[in-house]
């Protein structure tokens, strides 16, 4: 009995420590990956879209969730009519004259979608060092 219960112990110990390293992938990707392309393909009029890039650990209680990360622009910022800034020029036609080239509509799409293999990289790295670290 003892035996087993050291075993899942262990396991417990083991899934605490991916968690953990995941979380380092995901938040590596974000600040070297993600946010670095985001900021280059969002509108910069003023500057305070790109000023207000925000990303969180958040809480979960979704079923088979380990955690949500949450990053998104906008951060209170409301536009003239009182809704969601960086929702609403996120979803402005791609052919409006932007200001500053290089940036326009799905900012932060684009750019997930053009470094989410990075993301899946970073953190399988980030776990296979868990299991080659318990193999030894």
């Amino acid at each position: 009995m003892k035996r087993s219960s050291n075993i899942v112990g262990n396991f417990k110990k083991l899934v605490k420590q991916m968690e953990k390293k995941a979380l380092e992938g995901v938040k590596d990707w974000e600040e070297k990956d993600l946010k670095p392309l985001a900021d280059s393909y969002t509108p910069k009029d003023t500057g305070d879209l790109r000023g207000s890039y925000l990303s969180e650990l958040l809480p979960t209680k979704a079923p088979g969730s380990v955690f949500t990360y949450r990053i998104s622009y906008g951060n209170g910022l409301v536009g003239s009519n009182g809704e969601n800034y960086a929702a609403e020029v996120h979803d402005w036609p791609s052919d409006k004259n932007w200001t500053t080239p290089g940036t326009g509509p799905r900012y932060l799409e684009r750019a997930k979608n053009e470094t989410v293999s990075l993301l899946q990289g970073k953190v399988s790295k980030s776990i296979k060092t868990i299991m080659n670290q318990r193999m030894k």
